[in-house]
């Protein structure tokens, strides 16, 4: 029953070449999309996730007020910020600086 399935879906795939490109097409576009898509979120997802306290680690993100590039959050922040962090917010136990803008 199975083959005889089978047999008949190839003849008819055969007989019918461009609804059969347009089907494997879109069927292709659809596996490569859901593939990227889970890609992209399983790495949104993971990120920092090796460290062991990892779900107490956030960025700090500033609104860009510049004239080309108005309302962006970009992770440029002032430099003494961490430090004042550190010492006022009492929720904070450590803060990192990527770059530090007072060595020059």
């Amino acid at each position: 029953m199975i083959l005889q399935n089978l047999y008949s879906s190839w003849r008819y795939l055969k007989h019918n070449p461009l609804f059969t490109l347009i089907n494997v097409g879109g069927l292709v576009i659809g596996i490569t999309s859901a593939l990227f898509i889970f890609i992209y979120v399983s790495s949104e997802t993971s990120y920092d996730q090796f460290h062991e306290d990892s779900q107490d680690i956030y960025r700090v993100l500033t609104t860009d007020d510049n004239a080309e590039a108005s309302g962006n959050a970009v992770g440029i922040t002032a430099a003494a910020l961490g430090p004042e962090m550190e010492q006022n917010i009492p929720g904070v136990s450590r803060a990192v600086r990527f770059y530090d803008e007072t060595r020059g």
